[in-house]
């Protein structure tokens, strides 16, 4: 694996950690579920970015994930495109 991407794992991981958290949390509210998906987002959008690099890609500054999927070369075998395309939704915008 190389350098670059191997730092990127702490942070996929903290994004699923945290997900995790709120799935198991007794107070989820609906901001919570917000905050869920949002964590879901931002590990798969890390991995795919990852991804890409570590087959020689640049690293391409998106939050598309519909577009990071294609550009990552992926085979979609199990046709998860549809679920990227729903997750895309909930990439929160910076101020």
């Amino acid at each position: 694996m190389k350098k670059i991407t191997k730092k990127w794992l702490p942070y996929i991981e903290a994004d699923l950690n945290l997900a995790e958290a709120g799935l198991k949390g007794k107070r989820a509210n609906k901001w919570t579920c917000l905050l869920i998906i949002w964590h879901c987002q931002q590990a798969v959008e890390k991995s795919l970015k990852m991804y890409s690099i570590e087959n020689g890609k640049e690293l391409l500054l998106t939050h598309d994930l519909p577009r990071l999927l294609r550009y990552s070369d992926l085979k979609d075998e199990k046709n998860y495109s549809k679920f990227i395309i729903e997750l895309n939704k909930y990439y929160a915008k910076p101020r």
